[in-house]
């Protein structure tokens, strides 16, 4: 099975979702692919705090057994002097877990209190955080110990693959007023800063960049618990994701993942010149990859005897010729299993290759499950290829899905026909001033 690892801060961990088990981004991303997820997520963690974190066997363990990483880091680089800076402004002491609803506190009370007061400490918090430098300086920090971030993650498993979620404005379109006068434009405030940190994605052999900040830009609504609401006192500065946020970010993921598994196009064995030795030849439709520690195995018709051919190290099968990965195995390299009755293949006898669990892997990190891949005779030249062979953890298939696509589109057609009959148009439940 797939195993997913998603770390770094509170939108990793899935703060503000009903239950992160089930509504974390990681959940519903790790549901879609029928993956093993682990979420080391850690509400308030920074660059800094993952760096130490990844240097522990926890992390390290979870990363190295990973095959496809989700990241999401440098909000509260951000966040972090953002909030103090907020809290000064307001007179506000407390830790730092507090401090942000302490801020939202202190706010409300005060504007049911004194709206123009509290108008007047919003526009003062505006203009100390234009422009500021301490901001500038967590913007100036971030390339470099997120590239670190980046190395060590490669480093302890270079064949993972890795989707850093870049960052959001969680504020696009709020804009607080009072008597028709903006005092804390919020979403022009965090803007230039976002886009500091953001040119600091960008996509190599490494990684990919995931856009988040595309997706949650959208006028009119918003997927996140912040709020634009003209009255002060019920002010929401809660910048995380809601449930339909953190669907939509498992569904863009998703959309980047190659979910389409390798297919084994032919197979072939020759026989040797001594004696039940010989060549099996396997045609794959891309790029695979022998997972270390993985095996593959060929046992008699009857099961009564195995041999095995133990992986020790990854080793990629690129493909060359008609975009084929030709992958050669020699039946010398089997060994015989040690309650064999017989210590070499049989002349004459039937046998049939299979690939144990996640032994075989494309660069999407899709597997062959453990199948029979191909029945072939000892010195008899050919082999039959097995068809049951190509099921993608991923994306699990079987002959009826075709039957069920089908139908899929012709209800769909359908019911896009009735809606553009009695146009019907869906409403927006929350409306963001532009």
């Amino acid at each position: 099975m797939l195993n997913l690892v998603v770390i770094g801060d509170s939108i990793a961990k899935g703060y503000g979702s009903t239950d992160y088990k089930t509504d974390s981004f990681g959940a519903v991303l790790g549901e879609k692919l029928s993956a093993d997820v682990e979420n080391l997520g850690i509400v308030g963690l920074d660059t800094t705090g993952l760096l130490q974190k990844l240097d522990t066997e926890k992390f390290q363990d979870a990363i190295g057994d990973a095959d496809v990483i989700c990241l999401s880091i440098g909000s509260n680089d951000l966040l972090k002097p953002f909030l103090s800076i907020f809290a000064q402004t307001l007179g506000v002491d407390g830790e730092e877990k507090e401090l942000f609803s302490k801020i939202q506190d202190n706010l409300s009370a005060s504007a049911k209190k004194n709206p123009l007061n509290t108008a007047s400490v919003l526009s003062t918090a505006m203009k100390k955080m234009t422009n500021n430098k301490q901001l500038d300086k967590a913007c100036e920090d971030f390339p470099q110990q997120f590239n670190e971030i980046i190395q060590k993650i490669y480093e302890i498993n270079p064949d993972a693959l890795i989707y850093a979620n870049n960052i959001y404005n969680p504020y696009y379109g709020v804009a607080y007023e009072y008597g028709g006068i903006s005092i804390f434009n919020i979403s022009q405030l965090c803007e230039p800063y976002i886009q500091k940190l953001n040119s600091c994605f960008n996509s190599s052999d490494k990684y990919t960049v995931v856009d988040m900040y595309s997706i949650f830009r959208q006028s009119g609504y918003t997927h996140v618990n912040s709020g634009s609401l003209e009255n002060m006192s019920q002010i929401n500065l809660d910048p995380h994701p809601n449930n339909d946020g953190y669907q939509m970010m498992a569904d863009y993921i998703y959309t980047k993942l190659d979910s389409t598994p390798p297919i084994l196009k032919s197979a072939e064995y020759q026989p040797g010149e001594e004696s039940c030795s010989g060549k099996i030849k396997l045609s794959f439709s891309e790029n695979v990859r022998l997972v270390k520690g993985g095996q593959l195995v060929i046992s008699s018709a009857e099961n009564k005897d195995n041999f095995v051919y133990k992986i020790e190290e990854n080793k990629w099968v690129e493909a060359v010729e008609d975009e084929t990965a030709v992958l050669n195995l020699e039946l010398d390299d089997f060994v015989a299993a040690d309650n064999n009755k017989t210590d070499k293949l049989i002349s004459g006898n039937d046998y049939i290759l299979t690939a144990v669990e996640a032994s075989i892997k494309d660069k999407g990190n899709n597997h062959l499950e453990e199948k029979q891949l191909l029945k072939f005779t000892v010195e008899k030249e050919g082999a039959e290829l097995i068809e049951t062979n190509t099921v993608s953890v991923k994306n699990p298939q079987n002959n009826s899905v075709y039957v069920i696509t089908a139908a899929a589109i012709v209800i769909l057609v359908a019911f896009i026909i009735i809606l553009i009959k009695i146009k019907k148009v869906k409403s927006i439940d929350i409306i963001r001033k532009q």
